[in-house]
């Protein structure tokens, strides 16, 4: 993904961050995202050794430094390093504080051993996943901290919809990229206050080919696959362990237990991934929550697969009755949610969609990403966040 990104005229997750004050509203949401969401105190970073593998433009980089941690900073792309470097030197951060090295997951090689070892957003192409999960299990001291965030199978329906329909619009209109996805999606684009470019967002996922449910990490399998190559599960985002849990703090519990119910609850979240908001299975019955989640499989394969042929027919069909069964699973009563409406709302846009797509109806697809205040607000959760401990 690195060789795609150096193809491109923009770094795919600037934020311009202009001055002091700007980089202090981004530290801070940094620190929202790790003590609020996945429960990692400030001062764990506090003097830590940190590797952080493709830092893109280095802001999230800025922030470690903030925090207090020693940077080794491991960037692929080399359009990427000029940013970098500059943002350090602007912000004042030495290289005792943060070294910056040219290479990639697989090409960097030291003795040194660290504390915390991050790689967000590109992680999920390096495949398989448990070639990273023993490069960075050798780069942890005993007990040290994995951060990763990644593209999430179910959680990326949504994202995956605008891909399609971003292809269908090309193709019927002849514009370019970039002129396609503004027609479409520039209102859905403006309802949240982005840090990037909408041209990088183009390019980061509209354009990007490994933004597919190939290269996508299925958070049902993560943890159990982390364990096998030494790591314990430490935090997620969303949750992948149950919260509900009640049981005495003496109780002893085995760690392929603990695995098995951070399945379950997983499972059972799975239709809040894909619309974004709490929705959970509570059905009693095992069969119901596999079947669901098989159909929530099949439906995210199939939206994908309408990049390439949007008007599909066969294609199309298998679309609409997956959405069908998710509205049964709705309305069959063992479901938790306070937005039943809202999920309901973006089922039957989703399908407006796939009718209009169809029909080839840019104009119509246009209209629809304009007004459709349900489709506006949804943008799924493509993006998982997962911290997990070195235990051996």
């Amino acid at each position: 993904m690195y060789e795609y990104y150096e193809r491109q005229d923009v770094l795919p997750t600037v934020a311009n961050l202009p001055d002091e004050q700007a980089l202090k509203r981004y530290v801070a949401g940094r620190r929202r995202l790790f003590e609020e969401l996945l429960m990692i105190p400030l001062g764990v970073f506090d003097g830590a050794r940190i590797v952080e593998f493709g830092p893109d433009s280095g802001e999230n980089s800025l922030a470690f430094a903030r925090f207090g941690s020693t940077l080794t900073l491991v960037e692929p792309n080399s359009k990427a390093l000029p940013r970098i470097k500059s943002y350090l030197k602007t912000f004042g951060i030495g290289p005792q504080t943060a070294r910056v090295e040219h290479a990639d997951v697989e090409g960097f090689t030291t003795d040194r051993r660290f504390d915390i070892v991050d790689a967000e957003g590109f992680i999920y192409t390096v495949q398989p996943t448990s070639l990273w999960l023993d490069i960075f299990n050798g780069l942890l001291n005993p007990g040290g901290l994995l951060v990763v965030n990644y593209c999430e199978r179910c959680g990326s329906i949504i994202e995956t919809l605008t891909k399609a329909i971003h292809a269908l619009v090309k193709s019927v209109t002849g514009m370019s990229s970039v002129d396609a996805a503004y027609s479409v999606f520039q209102a859905k684009w403006d309802t949240i206050p982005h840090t990037r470019s909408f041209e990088s967002w183009v390019m980061d996922v509209l354009e990007n080919p490994f933004v597919r449910h190939h290269f996508f990490i299925d958070a049902e399998v993560l943890p159990g696959l982390a364990a096998q190559h030494g790591f314990s599960l430490h935090s997620s985002w969303p949750n992948y362990r149950d919260p509900f849990t009640v049981r005495w703090h003496k109780k002893s519990v085995s760690e392929e237990h603990r695995l098995e119910a951070d399945r379950d609850f997983t499972r059972r979240s799975r239709l809040g991934h894909f619309f974004g908001h709490h929705v959970f299975m509570a059905d009693p019955r095992q069969e119901t929550i596999l079947r669901t989640n098989r159909m929530l499989h099949q439906f995210s394969e199939d939206i994908d697969a309408l990049i390439d042929t949007p008007v599909e027919p066969e294609l199309l069909a298998r679309c609409s009755a997956g959405l069908r069964y998710i509205g049964e699973v709705l309305s069959n009563g063992n479901i938790l949610t306070d937005e039943m409406e809202r999920a309901r709302a973006l089922l039957a846009s989703v399908e407006e969609c796939l009718r209009l797509m169809a029909r080839r109806d840019v104009a119509g697809l246009t209209g629809l990403f304009s007004t459709d205040a349900v489709l506006l607000r949804t943008w799924g959760v493509p993006y998982h966040f997962a911290v997990f401990r070195k235990t051996c």
